[in-house]
């Protein structure tokens, strides 16, 4: 079986990815806090091992830092299991969401067997980044809350702006090393980020695009919040 572009698999994993939050609220809704808190822990751990076994496994140290959105999300889940940060969790709600594009567009791994341990050092660690922080919100790990946008916004940016700098400072001291972590040098051929691109053909900039998409992402996860309050002013009035 091959892990093909929407193929039966690939179907599969997607079906998995969104599925399991659910399931995981099912089994851990009336659990313990620290309870909760080991078994995503333990989903963390395999997904970071995985991330540092592909990192040893494939030989490429510049090409497997993790410099990508959804590589920093795994890595900050840990943080946000133990220390409970709410400002790291609601922006890891919104990071996810990178997770989710690898998984959807998983042009890295197209066509390989399922045998080939790279489908499951990809899909795995992308699936851990992606339903995690969505558990993690949904059990309460942290408190969701809309008033976290400007600092995830900011946040964001920031990481963006200094990962650009070190895609363009390997490339400076070496084209041969020239690396594209969070895309921001180039689209590679992703349909959704060569749609920005011809909008806005320029590295960096043209990811800035992702705003108008990054509100609508805002709108959906704190859905509840904003209808709460709309709610609350229509009662005063």
């Amino acid at each position: 079986m091959m892990y093909n572009q929407f193929g039966f698999f690939h179907i599969m994993t997607l079906v998995c990815s969104i599925l399991t939050p659910f399931l995981l609220w099912l089994i851990l809704r009336n659990k313990k806090d620290l309870t909760k808190r080991i078994v995503l822990g333990v989903f963390a751990f395999v997904g970071i091992a995985l991330l540092v076994y592909e990192f040893i496994r494939d030989g490429r140290i510049l090409y497997d830092l993790p410099f990508h959105l959804c590589s920093l999300n795994g890595l900050l889940i840990p943080f946000v299991l133990i220390f409970k940060n709410k400002k790291l969790g609601n922006m890891l709600l919104l990071w996810c969401v990178g997770a989710l594009g690898a998984l959807i567009f998983n042009f890295e791994v197209d066509m390989l067997p399922i045998s080939d341990p790279r489908c499951w050092t990809y899909f795995v660690p992308h699936y851990v980044q992606l339903t995690i922080p969505i558990s993690m919100g949904i059990l309460k790990i942290f408190e969701v809350d809309y008033k976290t946008i400007p600092s995830t916004l900011l946040l964001t940016f920031i990481s963006y702006t200094i990962v650009h700098l070190i895609n363009k400072t390997f490339a400076a001291i070496d084209p041969a090393l020239a690396t594209n972590y969070m895309f921001s040098v180039y689209h590679q051929n992703n349909v959704f980020l060569l749609f920005m691109w011809n909008i806005c053909p320029y590295e960096y900039f043209y990811m800035l695009l992702m705003l108008p998409f990054i509100l609508f992402l805002f709108l959906i996860i704190y859905s509840k919040q904003f209808i709460h309050i709309i709610k609350s002013k229509v009662k005063k009035k």
